[in-house]
């Protein structure tokens, strides 16, 4: 039986351990990561200040599966204080990085070039960025409510109860994310007055999951 010291890190261990899912950070519970992000956070919030650019040293990209420095111009946070929303010079867009992933922050001596291009990004509850704000309507079974608060914790914010089933009524700055959800859980899912994710749903059936048994 745990004692209520064991409780709580046995509690804490868990929260940490959903915002690892979450926001596919590295471990979260040393010391190190925790002060590395906060000063990562107070450099960039200078850069901001006196809307000057920064290198990104070593920052660790999990969908290039590289490692890189990145020069941008930060000129916001996701509401969640997690990445830093920044105009990247090479790449010439808006892009989001994880604060998490950087190995340390530079302030450069140049100053903004593109301050008329900074547009917000947003995070939805699948993890996916962008500027769209797609509304998503989802019926859930119990199995399929429990898989997406164990992926996708934030998603329990727009959850309701209905009956012996629950309601994810959401929006989604892409289809990607929401999409592989439910193709991957279809028996456990309903889609509800959602015609974009009705058609990127039976466009990638078509397009990919006949392919793959033909």
């Amino acid at each position: 039986m745990l004692n209520d010291s064991n409780k709580l890190d046995f509690y804490a261990h868990s929260i940490r351990q959903k915002l690892i899912r979450q926001f596919n950070l590295a471990d979260v519970r040393t010391p190190e990561v925790l002060s590395a992000i906060n000063r990562h956070t107070e450099v960039l919030k200078d850069a901001m200040n006196r809307k000057c650019m920064c290198m990104l040293r070593n920052y660790s990209s999990p969908h290039s599966k590289t490692v890189s420095d990145r020069i941008v111009e930060p000129f916001d946070f996701t509401s969640e204080m997690i990445d830093v929303i920044a105009w990247d010079i090479e790449a010439g867009e808006n892009r989001i990085f994880k604060i998490a992933r950087i190995d340390e922050v530079e302030v450069l001596d140049e100053t903004w070039e593109h301050e008329t291009d900074h547009l917000r990004l947003t995070v939805d509850v699948f993890r996916m960025s962008g500027q769209q704000s797609i509304p998503v309507r989802l019926r859930l079974n119990t199995r399929a409510k429990s898989l997406l608060l164990e992926e996708f914790p934030l998603a329990g914010r727009d959850l309701t109860k209905d009956g012996s089933h629950w309601i994810l009524d959401t929006t989604v700055t892409s289809l990607e994310g929401v999409g592989r959800f439910v193709i991957g859980l279809a028996a456990d899912i309903k889609v509800i007055d959602s015609p974009e994710l009705k058609g990127y749903i039976q466009a990638y059936v078509k397009d990919y999951v006949h392919a793959a048994i033909e």
